[in-house]
């Protein structure tokens, strides 16, 4: 009996374990919103309809009048926003996953207060990161984004190449120091091919510890991280007319 029961424990420990797995990142530490009259709510289900509602009761503590028909679900789930029947609140699906363990994760976004609009669209949930000066820094942009185990690689390797660099440098020093310790012909020919290779493989870790730097500006500038929220870019499309003492026209500007 005693068997049968830590049996049933341990398989209960280990489906809690896996769904916990399965979880996205963004539902385990749930980010917050950047707009006044929005609160983000998670919810989890074995459907959408269930972890929307879970979702909702997050947002608002209470289940009462909250459940909405498959419509609206189709419809938030297109990205279109709904209207709660109950409180008149309009609701905006951010992000979804539906795990191989069959648990639904949601990410909604809901209005505070009736009274003032939403402005869903000013906020987004997506990788997209500003510039940052930390792209200078091996490894450092890419652990801001998220992907902390790419960073941390960048980070072992270009240690890993610079010790390499000043190992061969403090290598080839010394055999070229000792080319003039001994008269003998074949030693001064070792030390001399020695430190001329030391040289080249100084060399080449340099040429390594370059591209991996070069490597890790670019990703760190062009690579999507984990997802979160953020403000939405506010790009600004003008056509405006010009002339000139030789010609004319218009110009088009687009200001980020």
């Amino acid at each position: 009996m005693k068997r049968t029961v830590i049996a049933l424990l341990f398989i209960g420990l280990c489906a809690v374990s896996q769904a916990q797995t399965d979880a996205p990142e963004w539902y385990i530490h749930k980010p917050v919103s950047r707009l006044s009259n929005v609160v983000l709510s998670t919810g989890a289900g074995v459907n959408l309809q269930e972890a929307f509602n879970n979702a909702l009761i997050d947002a608002s503590g209470e289940s009462v009048g909250l459940m909405v028909n498959r419509q609206a679900l189709s419809d938030m789930d297109s990205g279109l926003e709904i209207t709660l029947p109950a409180s008149n609140k309009k609701v905006k699906q951010m992000a979804v996953k539906h795990t191989k363990s069959g648990m639904v994760y949601v990410l909604i976004a809901v209005q505070k207060n009736v009274q003032y609009p939403p402005d869903f669209d000013k906020q987004v949930f997506d990788g997209k990161y500003n510039f940052s000066s930390s792209v200078f820094v091996p490894g450092m942009a890419q652990i801001y984004k998220g992907s902390k185990v790419k960073g941390f690689l960048f980070i072992a390797g270009e240690v890993a190449l610079i010790g390499g660099v000043v190992a061969c440098e403090g290598l080839r020093s010394s055999y070229e120091s000792k080319i003039n310790t001994t008269h003998d012909a074949a030693s001064k020919r070792d030390h001399i091919s020695n430190a001329d290779n030391m040289q080249n493989l100084r060399n080449g870790f340099i040429a390594g510890a370059a591209a991996i730097y070069v490597w890790n500006v670019i990703d760190g500038i062009a690579a999507k991280g984990s997802p979160h929220i953020r403000l939405a870019d506010n790009a600004d499309l003008k056509i405006l007319p010009y002339a000139t003492l030789n010609t004319g026209g218009i110009s088009l500007a687009i200001n980020f």
